[in-house]
């Protein structure tokens, strides 16, 4: 039976039942705090890593997931087209938990006028994000188009010896944001790990195997082999059989 100890201003609680319960209560607590991302790429990624790329993306350097499983599985998707490799039968989304407490987080509530500011500064050479992990919108094909011109302009505004608090900038970057707002709602949000820290404190726990037309094969949890000649042969199997499994995602 449990039982209370008092040492003066202090509580020592014996072991039992009443121990276990506050751990449970303190697991429960914890699992609470773990967010679930997701990462959909042509490979499985056990062990991301941040890789200077040189390309345009949202937040620069950084490595980017969702918490949306039908986002993850259509970056899934577009991987596997962007490859051009059609002798590719698989392609995955990876599951993660990350502790929001052990990171620094910057959260842009929908296409505001500071997220706008901070996609434009990451096209810049030298961009670095005072934050471990970025929140926002996914900019898509639409958006980069404008985001495109702006910059454009921008370079060439300051070049010339302009300033980002001039009128004519303002006015400039008003009519950018102004083609985003009524245009566009933004489904979902990506997270942007934007330094190795952030990256070392995912936790990896499975990830999901898809053959190319989106038919889902297979969860491998963590601890268990990735078998790609096995994948490729139950995608063969399935394909088949046109099973079709596109509610992965919802589940």
């Amino acid at each position: 039976m449990d039982s209370l100890a008092l040492q003066g201003d202090e509580v020592h609680i014996q072991k039992g039942s009443l121990a276990e319960l506050l751990q449970t209560c303190y697991n429960a607590d914890m699992k609470e705090k773990m967010l679930k991302l997701y990462h959909g790429s042509s490979v499985a990624v056990r062990k991301p890593k941040l890789i200077e790329t040189g390309k345009a993306l949202d937040f620069s350097t950084a490595f980017y997931t969702t918490d949306s499983r039908k986002c993850a599985y259509d970056r899934a998707m577009q991987s596997w087209q962007l490859l051009k490799d059609f002798d590719r039968k698989l392609c995955f989304v990876s599951e993660y938990c990350l502790d929001e407490d052990t990171v620094t987080v910057k959260r842009f509530e929908g296409a505001t006028e500071e997220w706008f500011d901070t996609l434009v500064d990451a096209r810049s050479s030298g961009f670095r994000s005072d934050y471990d992990v970025l929140v926002g919108p996914i900019a898509d094909a639409f958006v980069k188009r404008i985001l495109q011109d702006f910059c454009l302009f921008r370079d060439g505004y300051l070049s010339r010896g302009g300033h980002d608090d001039d009128l004519e900038y303002r006015s400039e970057k008003m009519k950018a944001l102004g083609q985003l707002r009524p245009k566009r709602e933004y489904d979902f949000e990506q997270y942007a790990l934007t330094t190795q820290w952030a990256v070392d404190r995912l936790e990896y726990k499975c990830c999901h195997a898809f053959s190319q037309g989106g038919i889902y094969l297979k969860t491998i949890p963590l601890g268990e082999k990735l078998n790609i000649f096995e994948l490729e042969d139950l995608a063969t199997y399935r394909k088949k059989k046109q099973h079709k499994d596109d509610m992965w995602y919802g589940r």
